[in-house]
Parts: structure tokens; C-alpha cells; sequence
């Protein structure tokens, strides 16, 4: 953990995060800071029952066993998709999907690159570049051209 400062705030030694960020922990009322990398991972595993939920039981953690696992998603398990994971409340999407892109060309694959999101209260959502989700599109049943013919579009 990067370490921003260090100062005392009622009573307490905080290190490291906004003081708006501090909560009572539950045991004895202390003040402590909310630790990012928790958050992070509390995120994942919320992200991991929901896709399972809908029936894909191998998606986990990637760095779940033993440290790195050389997968550079923060989920797999999903076949095809590289997945970020984010749980931010302000986001810089575009440096997500940046970030997952640059993940997916050095691991050499052809993974389509996925960020799930989500504010807190919020659903989640998944952003991709518009040339996956049409390569999704047409891979799915809901991209039948006989049907687009007989509409007349």
C-alpha cells in the first residue's frame, strides 16, 4: 500500500486514505481507514457470484491461488473474455478499457476485452469497444438477417 500520509484524526493514527473514507470498524468503535485492496476484492467476489449465478460455475479470482497466476484478467473462467473488474465511484472508462486492451495484446490471445463496473447502489455494467459488441452481436441469435430482411431495414 502506498503510504500518502500519516496524521491523527480524533484520536486516531490514519494512514493513507481521505478522511471521508473512515468508518467505525464495529469493534469497540474504532476509526480505521477503508482499505482499497479489500474493496477491490469484495468487488470480484460479488462479480464472480453473479456470473455464476447466470450459470457459469468456473469463472473465479485470477489471483486467488498462490499469488499471480500469469493471467493478467482480474476474473476468468469466462471463455473469450478478458475481464476488469471495477467498483469505483468515479470511473475513467476510457482508461479502463485501455488498460484492458493493453492486457488482452500482451497475453497474445484474442479475448475480447470487457470492463464490469459498478457505483455502489448501482447495477453492474459492462463496457466494450464497439467493434466487440459487434462481433458479439453477430455471433448471437439476435443478429438474424433473414429477420432484419423480412422487417425491411
Amino acid at each position: 500500500m502506498v503510504i500518502r500520509y500519516q496524521e491523527h484524526w480524533q484520536g486516531h493514527i490514519c494512514i493513507g486514505e481521505k478522511h471521508k473514507k473512515h468508518k467505525k470498524n464495529g469493534i469497540g468503535g474504532q476509526i480505521v481507514a477503508v482499505n482499497g485492496k479489500r474493496k477491490g476484492r469484495d468487488a470480484e467476489e460479488e462479480l464472480v457470484r453473479k456470473i455464476r449465478e447466470q450459470g457459469f460455475p468456473k469463472v473465479r479470482r485470477s489471483q486467488q491461488y498462490c499469488g499471480k497466476s500469469g493471467e493478467s484478467a482480474d476474473l476468468v473462467g469466462l471463455p473469450n473474455i478478458h475481464i476488469e473488474c471495477k467498483r469505483v465511484e468515479k470511473l475513467n472508462i476510457f482508461e479502463a478499457i485501455k488498460q484492458a486492451l493493453r492486457d488482452v495484446m500482451t497475453s497474445g490471445t484474442n479475448k475480447l476485452a470487457c470492463v464490469f463496473h459498478r457505483k455502489n447502489k448501482e447495477r453492474w455494467l459492462v463496457t466494450m469497444t464497439l467493434e466487440d459488441w459487434f462481433e458479439l452481436y453477430r455471433l448471437s441469435d439476435l443478429s438474424d438477417v433473414d429477420e432484419l430482411d423480412e422487417v425491411g431495414e
